[in-house]
């Protein structure tokens, strides 16, 4: 095992470490003020895709090879951030509870939310 595929995996495991705590610590603290880690969730999600396509226009080009941040930073940290399977799960308990408005609205602006931070954060992130 090479010394550079250990050091990827040290800069996504880490990343991945501190990504799960934060996205834990963001639905307990909804859980806490809403009594559902629903809007946590949605939190971590939509801020999670403006953050990754941030970085991911801020770093374009300019990191060198092996670029150990994108690993860390989006790989790791915003990838276990943002959570798609507890997005699934959570819209999915909504509609068998059948509160299908509030299902509908975290669907949509999961979804929509998550592609429109997405794109604001590619530009801001190309244009910084």
């Amino acid at each position: 095992m090479s010394s550079s595929f250990l050091y990827r995996l040290f800069a996504v495991s880490s990343g991945g470490l501190i990504g799960a705590l934060l996205r834990y610590g963001i639905s307990s603290l909804s859980f806490r003020w809403t009594g559902n880690s629903l809007w946590g969730i949605l939190f971590a999600n939509l801020s999670g895709s403006f953050g990754f396509a941030l970085l991911s226009g801020l770093l374009e080009g300019r990191l060198p090879h092996p670029d150990y941040a994108r690993l860390f930073l989006m790989t790791g940290l915003l990838g276990s951030f943002t959570t798609f399977s507890t997005f699934s799960f959570d819209t999915l308990d909504l509609f068998q509870k059948k509160m299908l408005i509030l299902g509908s609205l975290y669907l949509f602006l999961s979804i929509a939310g998550s592609i429109l931070v997405a794109w604001y954060g590619w530009n801001l992130g190309k244009s910084l």
